[in-house]
């Protein structure tokens, strides 16, 4: 598919990738913490609406992957590495819906508290006179600091978006990083049976060779992607 021409060979131009894939790791295992952390907002009775649940209930599982991930990064498992790399695949773009729709959830909630907040002002209005006398008095101020709110709205906005960029495009890099390692394992392969993927399961029952099937569905998928 020609990602492998935009592969990095180096974390960050010099570093091994693998340092690059522990630090990719690290940043996903302190991302994903929110979700058993969401969870536990249940026992608490904190309402939360069913993308908020989805979302805490999927980063948890997606953290335990993680961990796992982290913990065979100096001594890789293709099989496993290969099944961490796509979730971590299927965890960048979902992680971009799911970005896009709570800054939507949060530019909704504040449009409908300052459309509450006109709401209750224009309620407490006695009459048009009153009014008129208190626009005389107070003009300058108000004018100041509808200015001055205005512009920290806009300063909000701008740092809101900014850093909802920089976090996509550093999660973009990371994601080239693991795909890079998962190229350089397959490399590897060739000339050291350690490095090969299996094919049949560690261990005896259903859910092994489920796993199993599943790692080489991430392999083959994975490995077409990186040619």
């Amino acid at each position: 598919m020609g990602l492998s021409r935009i592969l990095p060979s180096k974390f960050l131009g010099f570093l091994p990738l693998y340092v690059g894939v522990e630090l990719t790791l690290l940043y996903g295992i302190i991302n994903k913490m929110c979700g058993p952390y969401g969870l536990l907002s249940l026992l608490t009775g904190h309402p939360i609406n069913f993308m908020q649940w989805f979302y805490f209930l999927t980063s948890t599982v997606v953290l335990v992957f993680f961990l796992v991930g982290f913990r065979s990064v100096h001594h890789p498992n293709i099989n496993t590495f290969s099944l961490v790399a796509m979730i971590y695949f299927i965890d960048t773009f979902a992680g971009c819906i799911f970005t896009a729709y709570f800054v939507w959830f949060w530019f909704k909630n504040e449009t409908n508290a300052t459309e509450g907040s006109s709401d209750t002002s224009s309620s407490d209005k006695t009459n048009d006179e009153e009014v008129a006398a208190e626009v005389v008095r107070l003009v300058k101020r108000v004018s100041e600091d509808l200015s001055s709110q205005s512009a920290s709205e806009s300063y909000e906005l701008f740092m809101t978006v900014i850093l909802t960029l920089l976090t996509t495009v550093f999660r973009f890099y990371f994601l080239l990083i693991m795909l890079s390692f998962f190229k350089q394992m397959v490399r590897q392969s060739k000339y050291n049976s350690r490095f090969r993927l299996s094919t049949a399961p560690t261990s005896t029952g259903k859910f092994a060779a489920l796993l199993n099937r599943i790692e080489v569905y991430c392999y083959n998928f994975l490995n077409r992607l990186v040619r």
